[in-house]
């Protein structure tokens, strides 16, 4: 039997932390905090993070935000070992090698949001700005062999917009709309992610219980995979705008005086839309599928 391709280890991690927050003042409350953080085989670091709260009335008001993490390299980028070999000529066909001395991912982010709430209607519009540090990432050695690395550092900024809005006790509608920009290695839109994304939903309950909901998911199209992978091939569709929206039907049904009873009917993608994002992993080719087409299920569930 083949030897698994992350052996026995063991790893122990030291966490401490301390926070104090006000709460009772009038308009302004605030918080800040300090963690301490050691992974094996890397120094240990200390991050922070702070906030304020300043209540312009008793529906609005303002969030100053500002904080430091990590996310110390899971097993499989600190562990893993497996090498494919051989070709004809006796060299390694490829492979992944993991690599104990990975720095942890350290992220800074600040955040400015203004909110205001009423009885029907909840809104906030944030804006943010992000640095990441030490990614993650995998490069090619002379041996074929994709080795894990501390490759450097990503720039993000932009909006958000969500809002909750209540039309009667029993009809809803939630949205959101998010705008963002990056940066890294030189390479605007390195994580090849769309520039804005808007999700609506809205939700019906009747008086028998059923209840009627519909999500759009709408986005604008993908960067192409060539803004990090030069060579990829146009094998696929290229990765467009998507608007993927999803139905769903609940039915409360009395068939059994002494079980619960509920019909089901779901359809995802329900406007067949094309789905395909930028194949980043491999970076080969342009993109890959990431959902299916159009998808209905019906169930039936009795809870006794």
């Amino acid at each position: 039997m083949r030897a698994a391709p992350i052996p026995g280890f063991s790893r122990n991690w030291e966490n401490a932390y301390l926070q104090f927050q006000t709460e009772d003042l009038e308009r302004l409350n605030g918080f800040i905090g300090i963690q301490y953080n050691k992974v094996p085989d890397v120094k240990g670091k200390w991050v922070f993070r702070g906030g304020l709260n300043w209540t312009i009335d008793a529906q609005s008001g303002i969030k100053l935000l500002w904080g430091e993490a990590f996310r110390a390299a899971y097993s499989v980028e600190t562990n893993f070992d497996l090498v494919v070999c051989c070709d004809a000529d006796g060299n390694n066909r490829g492979g992944l090698r993991g690599n104990p001395g990975l720095e942890p991912e350290e992220i800074e982010t600040l955040e400015v949001q203004y909110y205001s709430n009423n009885e029907q209607t909840h809104w906030a519009l944030t804006g943010f700005r992000s640095e990441l540090t030490n990614l993650i990432g995998r490069t090619r050695a002379a041996d074929r062999v994709l080795d894990f690395i501390n490759t450097g550092s990503l720039d993000s900024w932009g909006l958000e917009w969500e809002m909750k809005h209540f039309f009667s006790a029993d009809l809803q509608l939630d949205a959101a709309f998010t705008w963002q920009k990056n940066e890294a290695h030189g390479k605007d839109d390195y994580t090849l992610m769309p520039d804005w994304l808007l999700k609506i939903g809205m939700s019906k309950t009747f008086a028998s219980g059923s209840q009627i909901s519909a999500f759009l998911n709408a986005q604008d199209a993908f960067h192409s995979n060539t803004i990090r992978s030069p060579n990829a091939q146009p094998v696929n569709p290229e990765a467009d705008s998507r608007f993927e929206l999803t139905l769903h039907y609940r039915h409360p049904l009395n068939w059994l005086s002494d079980a619960q009873s509920v019909l089901s009917i779901y359809v995802t993608n329900a406007l067949d839309d094309e789905l395909y994002q930028p194949d980043i992993a491999g970076g080969s080719i342009n993109t890959h599928p990431a959902g299916a087409g159009r998808q209905a299920n019906i169930g039936l569930s009795v809870i006794f």
